[in-house]
């Protein structure tokens, strides 16, 4: 049974168990994510797509760890980043231009 599980996986395209991550879409819109706390299951991705008039800057950061942050960049209006969550923990979600759009994110 391992071995035919093995030559399963062998035989699959690459990037064909990524397209196993989920991703889910926060929209943001009036100075706000659509949702203030996600859970994912480690390797899941969010879409964080801009539907306001002006820009935002989307920083992830560990809870536990504020010194290890990743700046995702600007997004202008209509815009998109996608944010991979490869790792478990418990993360904290900013826009760095609008200081009250908070998120947190459980990863498990």
């Amino acid at each position: 049974m391992r071995l035919h599980l093995a030559l399963i996986l062998l035989a699959m395209p690459a990037g064909a168990l990524t397209a196993l991550a989920a991703e889910t879409t926060i929209v943001q819109a009036g100075q706000a994510f659509s949702q203030t706390d996600v859970t994912l299951a480690a390797g899941d991705h969010l879409k964080f797509t801009n539907q306001d008039d002006v820009k935002h800057n989307i920083v992830v950061e560990a809870a536990d760890d504020e010194d290890n942050s990743k700046d995702m960049g600007v997004q202008p209006p209509g815009g998109f980043v996608v944010v991979p969550f490869d790792k478990a923990g418990r993360f904290k979600v900013r826009c760095h231009i609008h200081p009250d759009m908070l998120m947190n994110v459980t990863v498990k």
